[in-house]
């Protein structure tokens, strides 16, 4: 196979190992590297990318993760000003002028529904500009991903196995009457367009009180106000007023709310699971393993033994796992690769769907028939679209 055949083009955070791993795969797998359009540069220049497409020739664009980028990050809340849907008060909002005048304060949470509606118009003007381009993720589809209400209630619409969610929520006590009303004790409060556990909180109800886990660092300054970080340690709330301030915060940025399951175990360690869906076949897959029950990675966390789990759960039941992750991505029917996070119930292993990432293969050193998660993508692609 002729894999100099397929042209790509990359649009990226440049200096973010998201791309040296993509151009690094596409050297492995014989192929040209990619031409590079940078988010800043197509920001605020679109023709950048534009001018690089012909749909005559045989290219695919790669839309890689916005996110790291404070420049970017700070454009895209901008453009998130313009238009601003009625009934969106619960938006903490800025203006274009103030968004792009923001400093830089790392790991500091804001605006992030502004932001998603910046990258929601980006996405559909891109998907306007490019209309007969291919695409490794669909610029539409991106957007569902990123939506978690949205995306959540198109997989239940194809009743699929999703984890029961309360849906969209205002501040902490229409939380506790949602729960009340529920009989439930335990949540995961979640940013809807949130990733990597960014304001995650894990919310529980007991006859002391509350407590609330999160990955949210409070800092109560009394000169300029409270702020909201994002942390790789995570903190554990069980004052009323603190609960309550984070809680209501999230809620501002607009979150949903979930049921908060018991999940499998390992070793002692509670699991979900990662798999990456290419091509509409779950490939890679990576158990994450954790003492909480927040189980991203880069927070501390790490990989379980996945050829011991397949052992454990036996083979019918890793299939049926491995069946509701593709099921899920007919939802994006015009992506490539997904990551599909599954949680699977106690005893049972029965899978339930939490999330689906539109940029979920930052997966490094896991491997599926030899190829890496960047490799795979790339084979199966150049297969495709063979001339």
């Amino acid at each position: 196979m002729n894999r100099r055949c397929l042209k790509h083009i990359l649009l990226c955070n440049p200096e973010n190992r998201r791309a040296s791993l993509f151009q690094n795969a596409l050297a492995s797998q014989s192929a040209d590297p990619a031409a590079v359009v940078s988010w800043r540069d197509y920001l605020h220049s679109p023709r950048r990318l534009t001018d690089l497409v012909d749909d005559r020739s045989n290219q695919v664009l790669r839309i890689d993760s916005p996110g790291e980028n404070h420049h970017v990050d700070c454009e895209l809340i901008a453009r998130g000003a313009q238009g601003r849907e009625n009934g969106a008060a619960s938006d903490v909002a800025i203006t274009a002028n103030e968004a792009r005048q923001l400093p830089f304060d790392r790991g500091r949470i804001r605006y992030l529904g502004q932001w998603y509606r910046g990258l929601q118009h980006v996405l559909l003007e891109l998907e306007k500009q490019l209309p007969s381009c291919r695409f490794y993720n669909h610029p539409a589809d991106i957007a569902l991903m990123f939506d978690k209400i949205a995306c959540h209630a198109a997989l239940q619409e194809l009743g699929l196995p999703v984890v029961e969610s309360i849906g969209a929520v205002g501040n902490l006590a229409e939380i506790l009457a949602a729960m009340e009303a529920r009989n439930w004790k335990r949540v995961f409060i979640k940013p809807a367009h949130g990733s990597s556990a960014s304001g995650v909180i894990a919310l529980k109800v007991s006859d002391t009180g509350l407590s609330a886990l999160t990955t949210v660092e409070l800092d109560s300054d009394p000169r300029r106000g409270p702020s909201f970080y994002n942390n790789l340690k995570l903190r554990n709330y069980s004052n009323h007023p603190d609960v309550q301030q984070v809680v209501n915060f999230i809620c501002q940025q607009r979150a949903y709310v979930e049921k908060w399951l018991p999940k499998a175990s390992q070793d002692g360690r509670n699991f979900d699971l990662r798999v990456m869906v290419i091509d509409g076949q779950a490939r890679h897959t990576v158990v994450r393993s954790s003492k909480h029950p927040i189980t991203n990675l880069h927070l501390g966390n790490r990989r379980g033994d996945l050829e011991r789990l397949v052992q454990q759960m036996g083979e019918q039941n890793w299939h049926r796992a491995k069946q509701v992750a593709e099921e899920s991505v007919r939802v994006v029917p015009r992506s490539h690769a997904v990551g599909v996070d599954l949680l699977l119930l106690p005893g049972s292993f029965e899978p339930k769907i939490v999330e689906l990432n539109a940029f979920g293969d930052l997966l490094p050193n896991v491997f599926h028939d030899g190829l890496d998660v960047w490799e795979s993508q790339i084979a199966t692609m150049v297969s495709k679209y063979r001339p």
